[in-house]
């Protein structure tokens, strides 16, 4: 939808209705800043797997001892 069509929109609406626009309009612009800051950092210095997976045991999908019942 353009702009200008929006805009005529807007003005004819009440000056309530107008603030309602303008808060929700608000409320998606905060909304789409706490998104973008709340991506995770790649980054992490414990990273158990970031320099890759170098070593899986030969029995990595054997049953452990004990838990036979279980499975």
């Amino acid at each position: 939808m353009p702009f200008e069509l929006v805009k005529e929109m807007y003005d004819t609406l009440p000056f309530e209705k107008q603030n309602e626009v303008a808060d929700f309009v608000f409320f998606l612009y905060t909304e789409n800043n706490k998104s973008a800051q709340n991506k995770p950092k790649k980054n992490f210095p414990f990273d158990a797997f970031a320099g890759g997976m170098n070593y899986i045991a030969e029995d990595f999908d054997d049953t452990p001892e004990g838990f036979e019942d279980y499975i």
